[in-house]
């Protein structure tokens, strides 16, 4: 393929929006990385905003990838390796860090919040990677555009409903606070910490958002029908 042949490939409406999305995702999760100090905490609803574009971009970015691309990654073999560098990032990466923190921890260098802080903020990073690596496999495997983007949003309303909080006393055997005094991702959505009670209400809304995402009949909306014929693989 010639040069003339990759620009003009390039500048096909879908491909163009792809490599934009994908910019977009990777200069904001560097700023987020790089810029924003490292906090489990979330200080305010912007920056719970902002942390969240990387995800949703990156997600795009997947659905957008067309499947002409996806069939010649798997008849090649690419995607085999590529998989395989996506599981290095985590297993060479953030679990080694993980590791380094509670090594740190354990010589005394940093107290049991700071250990705490440090393996929590990571995993804040690894499960939206996680997510992602997932979609893609499933795009790549043939998933369309929309139960790609279904499947990303559902597993983001999941993580971001605190189920897992709550899980935590549950798995644990433990009792469960009457206040979540913790929960800053509830916080600055609903401008308090919430009691037990209204976080459940909190979880439940989202798990049955995640159920709406992924069983509601978006298909039959006219906009959802407009960005579907502009789509080689929806039509």
């Amino acid at each position: 393929m010639n040069l003339k042949k990759i620009i003009n490939e390039i500048m096909r409406p879908q491909n163009l929006l792809t490599i934009i999305c994908g910019f977009i995702a990777l200069a904001t999760g560097l700023y987020a990385i790089i810029v924003i100090p490292p906090s489990r905490d979330v200080s305010s609803l912007g920056v719970f905003l902002f942390k969240l574009l990387p995800f949703i971009f990156g997600a795009i970015t997947i659905s957008l990838f067309k499947k002409e691309y996806c069939a010649y990654l798997i008849k090649t073999k690419i995607a085999i390796p590529m998989f395989i560098i996506a599981f290095l990032i985590y297993f060479g990466a953030i679990v080694p860090m993980v590791f380094f923190v509670m090594s740190s921890y354990g010589d005394g260098a940093i107290t049991f919040r700071e250990a705490f802080d440090g393996v929590y903020y990571l995993r804040l990073m690894e499960v939206p990677y996680i997510i992602l690596v997932m979609t893609f496999v499933f795009r790549i495997a043939g998933g369309s555009t929309s139960n790609t983007l279904k499947l990303s949003f559902s597993l983001l309303a999941v993580m971001l409903s605190g189920i897992e909080d709550l899980a935590f006393f549950v798995v644990n055997g433990l009792p469960i606070p009457d206040e979540w005094t913790w929960v800053t991702h509830m916080q600055v959505r609903i401008g308090r910490f919430p009691t037990k009670y209204e976080a459940y209400v909190f979880i439940t809304a989202h798990l049955i958002l995640a159920a709406a995402i992924i069983f509601a009949p978006w298909e039959k909306l006219k906009v959802f029908k407009w960005l579907s014929s502009k789509i080689n693989d929806e039509r």
